[in-house]
Formats: C-alpha cells, sequence, structure tokens
C-alpha cells in the first residue's frame, strides 16, 4: 500500500521544524516554529542559539520567547524564538526536504500562543 503524499498544511501549527534554509548564500539548518499558513507557505519565526545579545538586552529578551536548555526536546541548548524574525517557507521547499529526508517535524509548543502574546 502507497503513503498518501506528504502535505505541508498537514504540520500543527506552532510545531517546530528543522530544515535546511539558505542564509546569506550558504544552506544550512535551521529551527523554525510554524506560526501560520498564507496560500502555499508556512510562515515560520525563526528560533536561534546565538543569545548573548539578548541576554545582554532585557528589552530585546522582553520582544522574545526564551527556553532554557532542554526545557523541549528540540531546543536542548538555550534558545530564543524571534517574533520578529519571521520567514515564508514554501511547500515546494517542505515537500522537498521532506522527501530528501531532511525535514525534522516536533510537536507543537505548549503555551506558545500564550507566549508569543507576552512577548509581542
Amino acid at each position: 500500500m502507497e503513503n498518501p503524499p506528504f502535505d505541508p498544511a498537514s504540520i500543527p501549527r506552532f510545531s517546530v521544524i528543522r530544515i535546511p534554509y539558505t542564509f546569506e548564500g550558504r544552506r544550512i539548518e535551521k529551527l523554525f516554529v510554524i506560526l501560520c499558513r498564507r496560500g502555499a507557505h508556512a510562515i515560520c519565526i525563526k528560533a536561534t542559539s546565538k543569545i548573548e545579545i539578548y541576554k545582554n538586552n532585557p528589552d530585546m529578551m522582553k520582544g522574545c520567547i526564551h527556553y532554557q536548555a532542554g526545557l523541549v526536546s528540540c531546543f536542548p541548548v538555550d534558545t530564543v524564538v524571534q517574533p520578529n524574525n519571521q520567514f515564508p517557507i514554501s511547500d515546494g521547499d517542505l515537500r522537498k526536504a521532506f522527501a530528501e529526508g531532511s525535514l525534522t517535524v516536533y510537536p507543537p509548543l505548549a503555551n506558545f500562543e500564550q507566549e508569543l502574546r507576552r512577548a509581542i
């Protein structure tokens, strides 16, 4: 029996995905939180483990969602989710990464909507 094709729209809102993404001409794996869908795109918020700037600036940290290392399995190190750092990821890119085996989908983050509202 053949599996149905992968449907990017089936990824629940506030799920974390790891996917190769091209930044400044380099293709690297990044973590994103799926915020919503617009047409054939997932609108995602970038997560970063480079949090020194946020630790040194409490006002910037207030505008982010901070996860302590290991609090959730997808963030093994201290991580900040930056609501003002949004990226559209096309369904085509999600399908391609899925087919290549380079897409990881983690469960939706608990209480993320409340934390997002607090941050913004």
